[in-house]
């Protein structure tokens, strides 16, 4: 991975699972509750083992750690083989939801009982950098967040397994983020064209709660960020627009990251071929890219041919392939791919962000095509 990313030739074509945590307690042999609501050791042990089921793959993705109050408020509790998270201090007991898109998990519970572990969003849309602030509330600090253990799994990650796995921790998102706190899409959309100061403004200070975790990140040993930009492709919003509004916002948080020494990892879903120039011109490591979902296109070779080595470039196989085990259509996209712009390296095959839906069977196939594709063309 590091050598890929740095426009390097390994000995073969690096792999990179990434996936959610559901997917990670599939390939481990749990139950997503222990993840969701089990301690730091469980997490990075629930990490460390998916790792290991997939003995080819070369990175995780990982999770970051759960608060002492946390921690020390509730316990899961079984009944009846249904899982509880109890309150310690009242002895209150509320189900666990599974989310729908885990269907393999439910084990009985019946379609009545799919939910969503957590929920987020905001009251009401914010009109002024006050508001922003406001709702926000402080940053936080480095040391803060080393001592509420929030980077403890991905330490815990680097102990057990040396320099063998590439750790990265995911940010960003932060267009997104503002999007919700213009009030959703629609509103937002709105708001980037009539007041783009604003938008951009909460960006920032989006940015800005950022910067302490990936120097917390770093000192945990942490290899990669994997910059989340979504949904900002020219086939959502202009490309003058994003260079505007986003790109500063990139810029800052892609350099925060190499000055801690870590590579950029840069997810952008949806067209980024009219940025592309733009994104070289950033410095990102490598970009990230998964299948198209809209009229645009996300060929790994059209971008090779567009920007040559100025940064590593991802493959990825079609997320139904995987999910339906379809071994012919990952065997065609990790040939085609591979050899259209991976063969004299900056190439890493990725994967679409996976759930549970995910065959595990389909995971190996396209580990074992990408070693005899490696070979094939040279590794």
């Amino acid at each position: 991975m590091r050598t890929a990313l740095a426009g390097g030739k390994p000995d073969r074509v690096p792999i990179a699972i990434t996936a959610d945590h559901d997917f990670f307690c599939k390939a481990a042999g749990r139950p997503m509750w222990e993840f969701e609501y089990g301690d730091n050791p469980t997490r990075a042990a629930i990490q460390r083992d998916a790792y290991l089921r997939f003995p080819d793959n070369d990175y995780i993705l990982c999770w970051g750690g759960r608060r002492p109050e946390a921690l020390g408020s509730q316990r899961i509790v079984t009944e009846e083989g249904r899982p509880y998270l109890e309150s310690i201090e009242s002895g209150e007991r509320s189900p666990i939801r599974l989310r729908k898109t885990a269907a393999e998990w439910t084990d009985g519970l019946g379609e009545e009982e799919y939910g969503t572990t957590s929920q987020s969003g905001y009251e009401r849309p914010v009109e002024s950098e006050a508001d922003i602030e406001a709702l926000l509330g402080p940053v936080s600090t480095v040391d803060a967040l080393l001592e509420k253990g929030q980077c403890e799994p991905m330490a815990e990650l680097r102990r057990d397994l040396g320099e063998r796995a590439y750790l990265a921790v995911s940010t960003g998102a932060n267009f997104y983020e503002a999007m919700q706190m213009m009030g959703g899409f629609e509103p937002a959309m709105v708001a980037l064209l009539d007041n783009p100061g604003l938008f951009r403004c909460a960006m920032e200070h989006l940015a800005r709660r950022d910067l302490p975790w990936l120097a917390a990140a770093a000192r945990a040993g942490v290899d990669g960020v994997f910059l989340q930009a979504f949904p900002e492709g020219a086939d959502m919003i202009s490309p003058s627009s994003w260079r505007e509004v986003a790109l500063p916002v990139h810029r800052m948080l892609i350099d925060a990251a190499h000055e801690h020494g870590m590579q950029v990892l840069f997810w952008f879903l949806g067209d980024c071929i009219p940025l592309l120039r733009d994104l070289a011109d950033l410095g990102i490591d490598g970009l990230v890219l998964e299948q198209s979902r809209r009229a645009y296109s996300s060929d790994p070779a059209r971008v090779r041919q567009e920007v040559g080595t100025a940064f590593c470039v991802y493959g990825w196989p079609w997320e139904m392939d995987l999910i339906r085990d379809n071994r012919e259509g990952i065997t065609r996209e990790v040939e085609t791919q591979i050899r259209a712009a991976g063969t004299d390296g900056g190439f890493i095959m990725g994967t679409p962000y996976m759930t549970s839906e995910v065959q595990l069977e389909a995971v190996d196939h396209l580990c074992r095509e990408v070693l005899r594709v490696s070979r094939e063309v040279g590794y």
